[in-house]
């Protein structure tokens, strides 16, 4: 009944509904004004080409909860969510496959700062350095909810808890990770 009540306010307001499906949608990317992508519940992928006006169903092949979407260019995009999945689109979404995590501990936020350096946060953080083929844990310890990146040395992951952590790439022998934990 709220989903209906949160429909029909959606139509009231905006003049339309785009999208009517039973899904729950937990994250939006848009990789340039008019093209977009959407994902939620059960594994949905909605794409929109036209500024979010309508929405298609993009195949996922059985994927569970997604919690977030990323795409590092026009036609690669990344989807992270439960049990560990992380989707991978090299065609603009046409078609999706998994990747291997490496954990069954659920994701709920991707980010790259190129398109060959990625992290997936969730209960643990991953890292990958060549585009999404391989994932490493980097930490074990962290439930976390978002990860972002201000530039390809210094990014942020927040968590349960009041968790905060800020990562920082220092050049002086090689690249060092310095990680800072703060608890608010």
């Amino acid at each position: 009944m709220a989903d209906q009540f949160l429909k029909q306010a959606m139509v009231e307001q905006y003049g339309t509904t785009v999208f009517t499906g039973p899904a729950f949608l937990h994250s939006v990317y848009f990789t340039d004004n008019n093209t977009g992508y959407a994902v939620g519940e059960g594994g949905i992928v909605l794409k929109t080409s036209n500024a979010g006006t309508t929405w298609t169903m993009q195949i996922t092949s059985g994927a569970l909860d997604l919690s977030s979407v990323y795409f590092t260019d026009a036609n690669t995009g990344y989807a992270v969510g439960e049990s560990g999945t992380i989707l991978k689109t090299s065609n603009g979404g046409t078609t999706w496959t998994f990747q291997t995590s490496g954990t069954t501990i659920d994701l709920s936020s991707v980010y790259f700062t190129d398109a060959n350096n990625g992290y997936a946060v969730g209960g643990v953080i991953l890292k990958t350095t060549d585009g999404g083929n391989n994932w490493n844990i980097q930490s074990s310890t962290l439930n976390g909810y978002s990860v972002y990146f201000t530039n390809a040395n210094t990014g942020y992951a927040v968590g349960y808890n009041g968790t905060f952590l800020k990562q920082s790439m220092v050049e002086l022998t090689g690249q060092h990770n310095e990680v800072e934990q703060f608890t608010l």
